[in-house]
């Protein structure tokens, strides 16, 4: 997943939401994608979220999670067990990717990425604190529709990976992983590409390759914010927007 890694350690480097919400691939390849499968088990359970997850910073988001790399790893994968994943990490098969980076208030973070057999996880750590700014779940859209030889649809593998990805990073119970999982579906699938909810954008960036159409790459991201800057980059909520579709 070469190209994926290339497109993804480029588009993290962007962390303000401004510069990364343009998607310049339409989302016509996804019409034939059917809702996924829920994933926690407790559907009627409010999702929550831990009090402490996210923390102030300096960084250009004016916040980020207070967990480590580790400490992601370990609580993804318990997750994942709990909910009957595939898709386990490994401490030892993360990857470090390029020099340190600063962002534009100078904050220095480390770029790294985990390859999976049909995504790619990445994560931005601050350096000094060690701390994650950002999670990302990355892979090419070809790869998004298509089916595995069980004939299940790797697009309900993915999203359940992003959910589990989203709430070892800022928190959430495993009760919330519906919730995780449908915000995610709205941005890939609905005519919007990002939503907040509790603190936290969920993002859909798509690139293309003008050479090879199956090499077009898609990102779905979950990074927290600042109230301030919510309100000046006008992000709707999600149960705003949920709002808006039943009253439809």
């Amino acid at each position: 997943m070469k190209i994926i890694k290339i497109f993804l350690s480029v588009i993290l480097i962007l962390l303000p939401l401004g510069i990364m919400t343009a998607c310049d691939s339409p989302k016509k390849i996804f019409s034939n994608v059917d809702t996924p499968k829920s994933i926690a088990t407790e559907d009627e359970v409010n999702p929550t979220q831990s009090a402490d997850a996210v923390a102030d910073s300096k960084n250009v988001n004016g916040k980020l999670y207070t967990i480590t790399l580790n400490g992601f790893t370990a609580q993804y994968n318990s997750i994942m067990m709990d909910t009957g994943g595939i898709d386990y990490l490994y401490k030892e098969n993360w990857q470090k990717k390029g020099d340190i980076q600063k962002d534009a208030n100078g904050i220095e973070y480390e770029l790294y990425y985990y390859d999976e057999e049909i995504f790619t996880i990445t994560v931005s750590v601050e350096v000094e604190s060690g701390m994650i700014m950002n999670v990302g779940c990355g892979t090419t859209m070809n790869t998004f529709v298509k089916f595995d030889e069980n004939e299940k649809p790797n697009s309900d593998r993915i999203l359940h990976a992003s959910a589990v990805m989203a709430a070892a990073a800022a928190g959430f119970n495993q009760n919330s992983l519906n919730v995780l999982q449908d915000i995610f579906y709205r941005t890939t699938f609905d005519e919007i590409n990002e939503l907040w909810y509790e603190g936290n954008v969920f993002s859909l960036t798509t690139k293309n390759d003008k050479n090879n159409s199956e090499n077009d790459t898609m990102l779905l991201r979950v990074f927290p914010i600042s109230d301030e800057l919510k309100n000046e980059w006008k992000i709707q909520s999600y149960d705003e927007y949920i709002a808006g579709i039943s009253m439809q």
